[in-house]
């Protein structure tokens, strides 16, 4: 091998490997939620006044085939994610929703609903394994569901009423945004 060749492999090649080293990692979803998300959302101080329920005409529609009204949700807090399947922030923020669902329970619903076709968000699901009664798409996206950028989450008490809307990547799983829930649940 000629010397030219030799000094340009010895210069590209660390470079392709650095390359796809840092796009391996990058691509870890731990690491995106870590590099994406911000600490809570601003639950701590939501006002007590209501800014609205959701339309009696809103239905959800879960992976699954499950159909929610939003009428079925009151009783119980509700978070409800608006997403993307193809939006870096919204898919790093998912995990954290998918543990606060857990956290939950039966304490609260936490839907999360793609603004995707309903073909892609079933693939987009099965392919991470996600759990398809709390992926869903919507009929209508009218206020207050409606939004300049996602990903954004509102916020329902028990009684239906909105009381957060919040748009932008957190971490929903935190010890405050439980708290948080549960006490609009009582």
């Amino acid at each position: 091998m000629r010397r030219p060749t030799r000094r340009r492999l010895m210069t590209w090649i660390p470079l392709f490997v650095a390359f796809a080293v840092a796009w391996l990692v990058l691509s870890m979803n731990s690491v995106q939620e870590f590099l994406i998300l911000r600490s809570d959302p601003p639950l701590g101080n939501l006002s007590d006044t209501p800014t609205g329920q959701l339309p009696a005409d809103v239905r959800f529609t879960c992976v699954d085939g499950t159909v929610l009204s939003a009428k079925s949700l009151r009783g119980r807090p509700a978070v409800i994610n608006v997403f993307a399947t193809w939006c870096p922030p919204c898919v790093a923020e998912v995990p954290s929703l998918e543990r606060l669902r857990s956290t939950m329970g039966a304490e609260a619903t936490v839907l999360m609903v793609s603004i995707d076709e309903p073909e892609q968000l079933s693939i987009w699901t099965r392919t991470r394994n996600g759990d398809p009664a709390a992926f869903a798409t919507a009929n209508t996206f009218d206020p207050p569901m409606d939004t300049l950028s996602i990903p954004m989450t509102l916020v329902l008490d028990a009684q239906g009423n909105v009381v957060a809307k919040v748009t932008g990547a957190f971490r929903w799983d935190g010890p405050a945004v439980v708290q948080r829930l549960r006490a609009l649940g009582q």
